[in-house]
């Protein structure tokens, strides 16, 4: 941040300060990025798999989204509720004791569409054998886990959960209204 609160233009990678990292970003809002242009990979985003970081992807996902044409607000809330989603089952099946577990998000926009990839570097899962969520008519005790999975795919046009050489990957799409 520069003085007065304005955001600048780079983002400078996270530095350890004593058992805390820290991501500090230095975006100037309305610069003009020279080559950027509507397609292509627009930001790649590595964070700590934490807690603290699920914030930071989902805004920086957000910020990215809004300044492309055709999404409305509920399209971009949605999009902002699937990532924070994906993002928070990366920190709950980390490896608890391996702090250099990183979240990389990366948004690409295309013709009609941006696509937002969340990959990580745990055992990963088969989102088939993700349990059905719990319906209305499921008892009290019915568990409140298995949500998240069924939520993403239900806010996105699509959704790919794929294994990586390193981790697992969740892919998202959102397409472009028409009308924008």
């Amino acid at each position: 941040m520069r003085s007065g609160g304005e955001p600048t233009g780079r983002c400078v990678a996270p530095k350890a300060v004593g058992r805390r990292e820290r991501a500090r970003f230095d975006l100037r809002v309305g610069d003009a990025v020279p080559g950027l242009t509507r397609t292509g990979e627009l930001v790649r985003l590595e964070v700590p798999a934490q807690p603290a970081f699920v914030g930071v992807a989902r805004s920086v996902v957000a910020a990215v989204a809004a300044s492309l044409d055709g999404l409305d607000d509920d399209r971009l809330e949605d999009l902002r509720v699937a990532v924070s989603e994906a993002c928070t089952n990366v920190v709950e099946a980390r490896r608890h004791d391996a702090v250099e577990d990183r979240i990389v998000v990366t948004c690409t926009a295309g013709v009609d569409d941006l696509q937002v990839c969340i990959e990580d570097s745990g055992s990963g899962f088969d989102a088939g054998d993700v349990p059905e969520a719990p319906g209305p008519d499921a008892p009290p005790n019915a568990s409140e886990r298995g949500w998240g999975v069924q939520l993403i795919q239900a806010l996105v046009d699509e959704v790919t959960f794929r294994q990586t050489g390193d981790g697992t990957a969740v892919d998202l799409v959102v397409r472009f209204d028409a009308a924008s």
